[in-house]
């Protein structure tokens, strides 16, 4: 599992910037058409994200001069390791 926590975010962000992006489309894989499913998640302080770790996604760039502070992380149950 993966997730991320958002400590500090802009008030206002334009064209979802910074936001959280999830997809079907694969990193690997070609693409041949442009209409994947992708679903944003707004940030906001507090919010905590949890998704499995074997779906695409990204972060919308950002690059206002504003501070952002995100904690991303990864979750690996003891009996895997």
């Amino acid at each position: 599992m993966s997730g991320s926590f958002y400590v500090r975010v802009p008030a206002e962000n334009k064209d979802d910037a910074g936001n959280i992006e999830f997809t079907l489309h694969g990193y690997d894989l070609p693409i041949f058409r442009d209409d994947y499913p992708r679903q944003a998640v707004t940030t906001q302080p507090g919010r905590l994200v949890l998704f499995p770790s074997s779906l695409p996604h990204r972060v919308i760039p950002f690059s206002e001069n504003l501070e952002r502070i995100c904690i991303a992380f990864d979750i690996v149950p003891a009996w895997v390791i």
